[in-house]
């Protein structure tokens, strides 16, 4: 149980992590569409 607790653990932080750079990779596209949006 402990093994399967702390995998679960590591596996959590990889999926955020790995979230977080997915996101990070957007970001250079969507500022200029978010302020067209603003300003309609």
């Amino acid at each position: 149980m402990k093994y399967l607790k702390g995998f679960v653990i590591f596996t959590v932080v990889v999926l955020i992590l790995w979230c977080f750079k997915f996101y990070d990779q957007q970001l250079p596209t969507q500022p200029q569409q978010d302020n067209i949006e603003l300003y309609d």
